[in-house]
C-alpha cells in the first residue's frame, strides 16, 4: 500500500500540477490511516474533491503525530483550494503551517506557506500572497530544498507581476527556471516556463511569450500533465487572440476545451469557454460572445469558480453598456460584485467597483461614480495590486471635468480618499486622459 499510495501521489501532481506532501503517513501503523489516505488521494486523481476531504478528515482522526496532522490539513487545503473555495483553503493550510511549525516539520511548513499564497494570489490579495512565497521560500533555501525554491520563486515572480512590478517579476522567473532545470523537474520547468510567457504577455511581447508558451506545452505533454496542456494551449490562443489572429486562436482554444473536456476539468472548460466570448466580442460578433459567457458562466456556478463568475458577469455587463443599456450592464455589474465579495474575491470585487464607476461616469453621474471609483483604487492599493489601481485613478480625473476642483476634492475625501492624495489628484494633467474599463 505504501508504494502505491506513493505511486498515485504522483498522479495527483499530475492533476493538480502541484508536489503532494505526504509526511509520515506512508510508513504510518495505523492500517485504516493509510487506508483512508490513499482513498483520498485516489478521489482526488478523479477529481472528487469533496469524496478526498471526506476520507482525509477519517484519517486525521487517527492521525499519530503532528506531522501526519500538518500533511492531511495540507491535502484537504488542496481540494478545498481545487474547488475555488478560498476562507477553507486557507484555514486548512493555515492549520497544516501551524501544525509543522509545532512538529519542527520545516519542508511541510513551507509547502503549506507556498499553497497559501497561491490562495491569496487568486483572492488578488498580493502583499499577503507575497509574505507567504518568501517565508516558503526562506525554508527552503534553510533546508536545502531547491525543488521549493523554484516553486517558491516562480510563484514570486507570477505576484511582483501582478503587482505591476516587471523587474522583480523576471528576476525571480528566470532564477526560478534556472533552479528548475538544475534539479530537472520537468513539471516545475513547464510551470515557470508558463509564468515567464505570461509575464511576457502583460508586457506585450508576444513572439517571446509564445516561445516560452510553446515550450512549456512541449514539456507539459512529454510528462502527461493533461490540465498542463491544456492551460498551455488555452494561453497559447489568448495571445494569438491580443495579435488579432482570431483564426489561429480559436483553433487553440478549441484544443485546449477538447482537452479539458476528455479530463473532465469543468473549471478549466469554463475558462476557454469565457476566453473564446472574449474573442468574439473583440470580432464584434456579440451575440457569439454572449453565448460563449452564459455557457463558462454556467459551469462556474456548477464548479462553484467565483473568478469565472464574477469575470464573466462583468463581460456581460460591458456589452451592455456598449449597446447602451446601463441598467442591464448596472445589473450585470451588481450581481458580479456580490460574487466576488461573498467569496472573497478581492480583486475581482475592486474590478467591478471600477467598472461600476466608469458606467456612472459615462452616463454624467459623478456623484455616484466618485465613491465606486475611489473604493475600487484604495481596495487595490491595499492588497497590493497597484497597476491595476492605474484603471480607478484615471478615471476619476475624468470626473474633474465633470465636477469642477472644489466639488471633485470634496468628493474624494468624503469617499475616503486623504486630502493630500485627492489634492494630488486633482493637480493632474487631464489632456492626455482616456477611460479605462477593467
Amino acid at each position: 500500500m505504501d508504494t502505491d499510495m506513493r505511486e498515485t501521489a504522483k498522479q495527483v501532481t499530475l492533476v493538480t500540477g502541484r508536489a503532494v506532501y505526504l509526511d509520515g503517513i506512508p510508513d504510518a501503523k495505523d492500517s485504516e490511516l493509510k487506508a483512508q489516505t490513499a482513498r483520498g488521494l485516489t478521489a482526488m486523481q478523479k477529481r472528487e474533491w469533496d469524496d478526498a476531504i471526506s476520507h482525509f478528515q477519517e484519517a486525521f482522526n487517527r492521525t499519530e503525530s503532528s506531522e501526519q496532522s500538518a500533511a492531511l490539513s495540507a491535502l484537504t487545503g488542496s481540494c478545498h483550494f481545487e474547488r475555488c473555495r478560498w476562507q477553507p483553503a486557507l484555514d486548512s493550510f493555515g492549520d497544516s503551517a501551524r501544525l509543522a511549525e509545532q512538529a519542527g516539520d520545516k519542508p511541510g511548513r513551507a509547502h503549506a506557506l507556498n499553497y497559501m499564497g497561491s490562495v491569496y494570489s487568486n483572492k488578488g490579495e498580493l502583499d499577503h500572497a507575497l509574505k507567504n512565497h518568501e517565508e516558503a521560500l526562506a525554508i527552503a533555501h534553510e533546508i536545502g530544498d531547491r525543488d521549493g525554491e523554484a516553486q517558491a520563486l516562480g510563484n514570486l515572480g507570477i505576484v511582483y507581476r501582478d503587482k505591476g512590478e516587471p523587474n522583480k517579476a523576471i528576476e525571480h522567473l528566470e532564477r526560478a527556471l534556472a533552479m528548475a532545470r538544475e534539479v530537472r523537474n520537468p513539471l516545475l520547468r513547464a510551470n515557470n516556463l508558463v509564468g515567464a510567457g505570461l509575464f511576457h504577455v502583460t508586457r506585450g511581447e508576444a513572439d517571446t511569450a509564445l516561445e516560452y508558451l510553446n515550450k512549456a506545452l512541449e514539456t507539459y505533454r512529454e510528462i502527461g500533465h493533461a490540465r498542463g496542456v491544456a492551460s498551455a494551449l488555452n494561453n497559447i490562443g489568448s495571445v494569438y487572440d491580443k495579435q488579432g489572429d482570431h483564426i489561429r486562436a480559436l483553433g487553440f482554444y478549441d484544443e485546449a476545451l477538447a482537452q479539458y473536456r476528455k479530463t473532465h476539468d469543468r473549471r478549466g472548460e469554463a475558462k476557454v469557454l469565457q476566453n473564446t466570448g472574449v474573442l468574439y466580442t473583440g470580432t464584434g460578433d456579440l451575440a457569439k460572445a454572449l453565448s460563449y459567457y452564459e455557457q463558462a458562466l454556467a459551469i462556474a456556478r456548477e464548479v462553484g469558480d467565483p473568478e469565472v463568475q464574477a469575470n464573466g458577469l462583468n463581460y456581460i455587463a460591458l456589452i451592455h453598456r456598449d449597446r447602451g443599456e446601463p441598467e442591464k450592464a448596472l445589473e450585470y455589474h451588481e450581481r458580479a460584485l456580490a460574487i466576488a465579495r461573498e467569496a472573497g474575491y478581492s480583486h475581482g470585487e475592486a474590478s467591478t467597483l471600477s467598472n461600476i464607476g466608469l458606467l456612472y461616469a459615462t452616463q454624467g453621474k459623478p456623484d455616484k461614480a466618485l465613491p465606486m471609483l475611489v473604493e475600487a483604487r484604495i481596495l487595490f492599493l491595499g492588497i497590493g495590486a497597484q497597476s491595476s489601481a492605474e484603471s480607478p485613478t484615471q478615471n476619476l480625473k475624468l470626473l474633474l471635468q465633470q465636477t469642477g476642483r472644489e466639488r471633485f476634492v470634496a468628493g474624494l475625501v468624503e469617499a475616503g480618499m486623504t486630502s493630500k492624495d485627492a489634492e494630488e489628484l486633482a493637480e493632474a494633467d487631464l489632456r492626455r486622459d482616456r477611460p479605462m474599463a477593467d
